[in-house]
């Protein structure tokens, strides 16, 4: 086989991601305008503004995958910068949860019963596995991406 075969294999699989990015691309459309108008509304404003902007970041993304870019700097780029949104929405939330808990006497009393607390450190744990942990692996996804990209231009160069 040789390497013009392969050809109409390798388009069709392009048109298959195209196809189904172009399909996320209004999805995540439609969830940035959804949370941007939540947010806008005073429902839950950062929170529902920063999955707005993550949302719009998603939306470009794939809006690249739509047009064929796979593994370009652009698609890195932005894959870094939902990572770092994610890691960012996290933070707000773990601080918002510790800055009610001070507010309203949750952690400053000691009456509290060892159910609350426990289920309050249950719910830092679950931000930190939702937020934190997705941020973390979607960078390193994007520096494996970036380093992969890196690797082949190289091994383009050389040939």
């Amino acid at each position: 086989m040789t390497a013009n075969e392969s050809l109409p294999k390798i388009g069709s699989r392009l048109k298959r991601i195209q196809k189904v990015s172009r399909i996320f691309r209004n999805i995540f459309l439609a969830c940035a305008l959804v949370f941007g108008l939540l947010g806008l509304m005073g429902m839950y404003y950062a929170l529902c503004i920063g999955y707005a902007v993550e949302f719009l970041l998603a939306y470009r993304l794939f809006h690249y995958y739509a047009q064929g870019d796979l593994f370009t700097p652009k698609v890195v780029r932005y894959l870094r910068w939902i990572g770092i949104t994610s890691i960012l929405l996290g933070i707000w939330n773990v601080s918002h949860e510790v800055c009610m808990a001070v507010g309203g006497g949750f952690l400053k009393y000691p009456t509290t019963s060892h159910w609350d607390i426990m289920s309050w450190f249950q719910q830092i744990l679950y931000l930190f596995i939702f937020n934190f942990l997705p941020g973390f692996i979607i960078i390193f996804a994007a520096w494996i991406m970036d380093e992969g990209r890196k690797i082949q231009e190289e091994q383009e160069l050389t040939v």
